[in-house]
């Protein structure tokens, strides 16, 4: 066995532990949250992200050296370092066709560290439907700032316009002028508040910086 590969019977190991999402999948994906210590592994096909993803078709090419494991190993385990296992994992079921109804609906933070995740990985158009389903269903019932603004920054972040458009204005309508402080609290808003101010988008998030070989 070389150095550096694994003995097959921890890639076994990892294939057994793995949450099957394909179950002739070609890598592990492990995501880890540092804040937290939760953590979640996965078996995805790397043809399906490659499609549903530019930042995975980089990072499962050879230039990258998750994509020379990937031609070295069988099955090797990548880390996602600092994601949410459940966000994370509610995407790749998704782009694995293996999203059901009881995905639809969730609370108006969690659908903006949703988009926040999707932005990231840029996949955000192969979710398709997806998007329309998340934002047509929250289950938040408070109109404080912050749920709006959650909302808005899920519009926002998602790119769907026309409800980014609808939710602001809602916003402007019902919220006292005070809001924009209330936002200013709350890190997540730092992307929308950039471009309520009308200044230059930054990257919403940046992908696990990985090393070229």
């Amino acid at each position: 066995m070389q150095r550096g590969e694994e003995a097959p019977s921890s890639i076994a190991n990892n294939v057994n532990l793995a949450t099957p999402l394909d179950p002739k999948g070609d890598v592990v994906l492990r995501c880890r949250k540092e804040s937290t210590g939760a953590s979640a592994t996965f078996l995805v096909s790397t043809h399906i992200l490659r499609l549903a993803s530019p930042v995975f078709s980089s990072m499962f090419s050879a230039t990258f050296r998750e994509g020379q494991r990937l031609l070295a190993e069988d099955c090797p385990v990548v880390e996602l370092e600092d994601d949410d296992p459940e966000l994370v994992g509610l995407m790749l079921r998704v782009l694995h066709y293996q999203g059901s109804s009881a995905d639809y609906a969730m609370e108006a933070e969690t659908l903006a560290r949703l988009s926040l995740h999707c932005d990231k990985y840029d996949c955000t158009r192969a979710l398709g439907p997806w998007v329309q389903i998340w934002l047509e269903n929250v289950t938040t019932k408070d109109e404080s700032a912050k749920a709006m603004g959650f909302q808005i920054l899920a519009a926002f972040t998602f790119g769907d316009t026309p409800e980014f458009r609808r939710k602001s204005r809602t916003a402007t309508l019902q919220l006292e002028p005070s809001f924009v402080a209330a936002w200013e609290e709350e890190a997540l808003f730092e992307p929308l508040l950039s471009s309520v101010t009308g200044k230059a988008r930054a990257p919403l998030n940046e992908p696990v910086v990985t090393e070229t070989i």
